[in-house]
């Protein structure tokens, strides 16, 4: 153009009419993005309760150690809230005098956290239901009627009636500090004390099994059950009940 300045016109003529077709997919899929973000931003709400519920489960360890996976659940939906703005012209960006929003600087590389998410969910869903169990348990639900009857407690009631109707979405809505607290002293006060135990170690010390050593397999998976109970048992207390529960790993699709 320098050596046919001739050609400058039809040449800006030509990056307007591109400017005005980038400027339009930028807003579209600018738009799409927060659109995206706000439709997560209602889920994770949805979460929220469910997360703080968890938090306050993990914190009744009368109950035996919560899942190591969903320690960090607080912490996991916080880092998700950052990572959550909406960008304040989401729904029509200024994009004429630069080429990205002045308010976010949105690129296509700026994606919601959906896995985030959706892993989040699956680990709180999966803590919740490894916690309700325990409160379902027959001797903690024997603990807990007691209680019931003898307590004028209206939360404690609630509590009851939300497990025995398996009804988790409704724990954050009873289970407030001071509920947390009475059932930390209830379960305290009854001696009872819960560990896990994980297999794996015990079944690699076991080893194989051979068709003839049945008998000797099960005995040496005694005494290496029973040290894990007496080990339990040294670090409360010899006044402690201690139960044990067998786990078979720490991840999202563990059993007990």
């Amino acid at each position: 153009m320098l050596k046919d300045p001739a050609q400058i016109p039809a040449r800006l003529e030509s990056f307007e009419v591109w400017k005005g077709k980038y400027a339009q997919a930028y807003r579209k899929a600018h738009r799409a993005c927060f659109e995206g973000f706000q439709k997560l931003e209602s889920e994770i709400a949805g979460l929220r309760p469910q997360v703080r519920a968890l938090v306050k489960m993990n914190s009744i360890t009368e109950l035996g150690p919560p899942l190591a996976t969903t320690l960090t659940a607080a912490e996991d939906i916080a880092a998700i809230d950052r990572r959550l703005h909406v960008c304040p012209d989401a729904v029509e960006v200024n994009v004429t005098a630069s080429a990205t929003c002045p308010k976010c600087n949105w690129t296509p590389e700026m994606e919601a956290p959906t896995s985030e998410a959706a892993k989040l969910k699956q680990l709180v869903g999966t803590g919740l239901a490894d916690r309700f169990q325990r409160f379902k348990d027959a001797t903690i639900g024997a603990i807990l009627h007691k209680a019931a009857e003898a307590e004028d407690r209206a939360d404690l009631k609630s509590l009851m009636e939300i497990i025995q109707l398996s009804k988790m979405d409704s724990l954050a809505s009873v289970l407030t500090d001071d509920l947390v607290a009475f059932l930390r002293k209830l379960l305290y006060d009854e001696n009872l004390v819960q560990e896990e135990v994980p297999l794996g170690p015990i079944v690699q010390t076991v080893g194989a099994i051979e068709e003839d050593r049945i008998d000797e397999a099960v005995d040496q998976f005694a005494v290496l059950l029973r040290k894990a109970v007496k080990d339990a048992k040294a670090q409360h207390g010899k006044d402690k009940r201690v139960r044990v529960f067998l786990r078979l790993q720490d991840t999202i699709g563990e059993r007990s």
